[in-house]
């Protein structure tokens, strides 16, 4: 059903013409046509069975052969459909984007016509497309075609100065093909190390720098977009598994300039850089940088897709970060109503579940203040539900199964449940010793030795204040540059955790919706 709607999502997209559908469907009327609409249209959802009835009546249900026949001959039509879209009608389209789709049919089209002997035609396209490809720096429609015509001129019409030409094109381009497939083959192997897993991992960065060396001879003879992506991605990893965020942006910073000064705009691939570059701005504390790069790569994302919902998720945890609590939870809630939300990777909703679930902390006590719309869409917290969301990222060993405990202690705090709040902080800690360094320094553990002074002092706030001050000071100062935990462990940077924590214990401290928070508790400002 779902791979059925995604070829009608693509054609309805494009707006490929009523009677073109028609002549491959039939009229309104067939069985064909109106299963079409009826996924177009989303008025069956996933309710298969439903459909069936529908189209055949009530003694039909899915395991009927009619049915499964009719999905077979759809699918085989949408396929024709897809040839004839007109992708230049398109507005979410770049130049470069209509010209590959164009010519990935017009490379189609010269292997039928060079295999059933049209020879002229044929060939006639071959230089058609190698002037389209080498400007948009297409190396496999490149090797393709200059095979064609380096055998054409080899052969059928031999001319040793054109022969020579395309012989020398197919191995300067075959060289790229090759660097390119192997630093796409190295950067797949890295880059599903990240999947479901959020943590530091220091034990990768020797293979990346093995890769990266051993990629390097390329590096200034092979300028292709395709190679510098992946092998810049690699520079990137090598950085970014040690969450070393200056040298990271160093990187962006570098690529983005090179993809930039090409002659074609490849937006996929500069939203990741630029999400990348966000990521280290938020890091570094460098809130007006982040802040622009935000706005910047927020106009290139398609709404609905993938980079969107990594976009939004992003743009909550920067709003988090620089007390915009309020965007941050329109931007939740724009993002959990969007209706294929649900279709999204498990990790990419786990995420927002967890971000989902500080907002509702932060309605909760008064940081924002929903109208009754918004305070229905965000919703109400509940822990088992929240713990069943995210199946994943709670058993993440060495990711974000940290700002889901620290959650909890802040939710146990709220109901002044003392005995909740020992329980989930031993947990915390024996998570921590457990499975992530125990570095003092480390930023998770200087709010974990904050956190231990409130049970120490009886929760005495004027005691807890004077005594966490060298303590407080230390992990205001402690920065990002070099973590072994992952930016996304402090969804609230964990020096203003502390300050909410306070907060909880002295109702006359309570911050209201927009007020700054009170960092001069201990008579310092917070640097962020």
């Amino acid at each position: 059903m779902q791979k059925l709607r995604q070829y009608v999502d693509l054609i309805k997209q494009f707006k490929v013409k009523k009677q073109e559908v028609n002549a491959l469907l039939g009229d309104e009327q067939t069985k064909l046509h109106r299963f079409f609409e009826g996924l177009a249209t989303r008025c069956w959802k996933d309710d298969e069975d439903a459909i069936v009835r529908e189209l055949y009546g009530e003694a039909f249900d899915t395991r009927h052969a009619p049915y499964r026949a009719l999905k077979t001959q759809l699918k085989k039509k949408l396929i024709n459909l897809l040839f004839l879209i007109d992708y230049k009608l398109s507005d979410e389209l770049n130049d470069n984007q209509q010209m590959y789709y164009a010519t990935v049919r017009i490379s189609a089209a010269i292997k039928i016509l060079l295999g059933r002997a049209k020879i002229i035609a044929g060939i006639d396209l071959c230089h058609y497309v190698l002037d389209i490809a080498l400007k948009a720096e297409w190396t496999e429609t490149i090797l393709l075609i200059s095979k064609n015509l380096r055998y054409h001129y080899s052969n059928r019409k031999p001319n040793k100065k054109k022969y020579a030409y395309y012989r020398t094109l197919y191995s300067e381009y075959f060289e790229c093909y090759q660097a390119e497939s192997l630093a796409e083959e190295y950067y797949i192997d890295i880059s599903g190390n990240y999947i479901n897993n959020r943590s530091t991992k220091k034990w990768v960065q020797p293979i990346v720098q093995g890769y990266v060396s051993e990629l390097m001879p390329y590096k200034d003879k092979v300028q292709t977009f395709q190679f510098l992506w992946f092998f810049g991605m690699l520079e990137l990893l090598v950085h970014m598994v040690v969450n070393d965020y200056r040298s990271t942006l160093a990187v962006c910073d570098e690529y983005i300039v090179k993809l930039e000064n090409k002659p074609f705009f490849h937006k996929a691939s500069l939203v990741m850089l630029y999400h990348q570059k966000v990521v280290c701005h938020l890091m570094l504390r460098q809130h007006e940088d982040g802040w622009k790069a935000a706005q910047k790569v927020a106009k290139w994302v398609v709404y609905g897709t993938h980079n969107w919902y990594k976009d939004r998720t992003l743009f909550i945890q920067f709003c988090l970060h620089t007390s915009r609590n309020r965007e941050a939870m329109k931007t939740c809630i724009e993002v959990l109503k969007h209706e294929d939300f649900k279709n999204q990777a498990d990790d990419v909703q786990e995420e927002l579940k967890i971000y989902q679930a500080y907002i509702q902390w932060l309605v909760s006590v008064g940081k924002i203040k929903p109208n009754q719309s918004e305070n229905e869409q965000i919703g109400l917290f509940r822990l088992n539900r929240f713990l069943n969301d995210i199946p994943i990222l709670a058993q993440d060993k060495r990711g974000l199964n940290v700002p889901v405990l620290m959650l909890q202690i802040l939710w146990v705090m709220s109901e002044k449940d003392y005995d909740a709040y020992l329980q989930r902080l031993e947990a915390v800690s024996q998570y921590r010793t457990r499975h992530l360094k125990n570095d003092p320094n480390a930023r998770t553990n200087l709010l974990l030795k904050l956190l231990h002074k409130a049970p120490e002092l009886n929760y005495d706030v004027k005691k807890i204040r004077k005594q966490t001050q060298k303590t407080y000071i230390t992990l205001v100062n402690t920065t990002y540059d070099i973590m072994d935990d992952t930016h996304e462990i402090e969804v609230f940077p964990y020096d203003i955790y502390w300050l909410y924590f306070l907060e909880l214990l002295d109702y006359e401290a309570c911050d209201t919706e927009g007020s700054h928070l009170i960092n001069n508790l201990y008579n310092i400002s917070a640097t962020n």
